[in-house]
């Protein structure tokens, strides 16, 4: 089940640096999606079942961005629609 997580990115100065960070996050192949406000610095990135915290951390260790998980929430909405959808083809 993939994830919604919010990033603190620091280090960026500019639109290229949006750019080069949203490169560097879509070639891990773990992310399906993602936003990066340059004003705030926070990302929004949905992930996939496969993805790794550590691995995503990791490709920031030899960059000029600071990058920080601030919080992440399991995409629960699909999983409690499919519940329900199976209790009540059960019932009938």
């Amino acid at each position: 089940m993939g994830k919604k997580i919010k990033i603190r990115v620091n280090g960026m100065t500019c639109n290229g640096c949006v750019e080069n960070i949203s490169k560097m996050i879509m070639n891990l192949g773990t992310v399906k999606s993602i936003k990066i406000n340059l004003d705030e610095k926070i990302g929004i990135i949905n992930t996939n079942s496969k993805f790794d915290k550590d691995d995503f951390l990791n490709t920031f260790v030899e960059s000029k961005f600071n990058v920080e998980i601030l919080n992440e929430q399991v995409n629960h909405k699909i999983t409690l629609l499919s519940k329900l959808k199976n209790f009540i083809l059960q019932k009938n």
